[in-house]
């Protein structure tokens, strides 16, 4: 593989366009994230809620920063009511890419490949096992090519009050509008939108 601009290559992956993952800025925050789920999965169910919320915030650091702590705390875990809720096991490719709303709460099994920006408004559930991959791979097998070959993706919008059901999978480019419900198992590759008049 010829030398790889890294600044132009992370742009391109952030864009959407075709570019390499195994290069070695990419690989390391990648496992920089994977070492965070990891100490957040082996954590977070033994630990109180600000400390859940300082393992999950090394995991996603886009998530703002803590209010500072209250010595009572019923009231400190009162402040951090608005924080995700996040059930182990959970596992992002990248975490600097997701931004997440006030009142979400992922139950188990949640992944997020965050090659392109995952947004996930606010009061929103998810079921168990729930995959947003905005992570992708070019058809053509030949360009393709393995771990030497280029990637892609494209951002996942999900809007305020959506519920996302167990097992469903979102993949590159989806929008789902506020409100929507998606159905238990669904692979959502793109959205239809239905408009009822009465």
């Amino acid at each position: 593989m010829a030398a790889i601009d890294l600044v132009e290559n992370r742009r391109r992956m952030l864009a959407g366009e075709l570019y390499h993952a195994f290069v070695p800025d990419l690989s390391k925050e990648r496992q920089t994230a994977s070492r965070a789920c990891a100490a957040y999965n082996r954590g977070a169910s033994d630990a109180g809620r600000r400390e859940q919320l300082e393992l999950l915030r090394a995991c996603v650091p886009t998530i703002a920063a803590l209010p500072p702590k209250l010595d009572n705390e019923e009231a400190d875990e009162a402040q951090l009511s608005q924080f995700p809720w996040i059930e182990s096991p959970f596992r992002v490719d990248y975490g600097a890419h997701c931004s997440f709303g006030s009142n979400v709460y992922i139950n188990f099994g949640c992944i997020i490949l965050d090659t392109c920006h995952v947004t996930i408004g606010s009061r929103v559930l998810f079921g168990p096992n729930v995959s947003l991959l905005a992570a992708s791979h070019p058809l053509d097998p030949a360009v393709r090519n393995g771990t030497a070959g280029p990637e892609t993706g494209k951002p996942i919008v999900i809007g305020d009050d959506v519920w996302i059901c167990a097992s469903a999978q979102i993949i590159a480019g989806v929008t789902i509008g506020n409100g929507a419900t998606v159905a238990a198992g669904s692979v959502v590759t793109r959205v239809h939108q239905l408009l009822l008049s009465w």
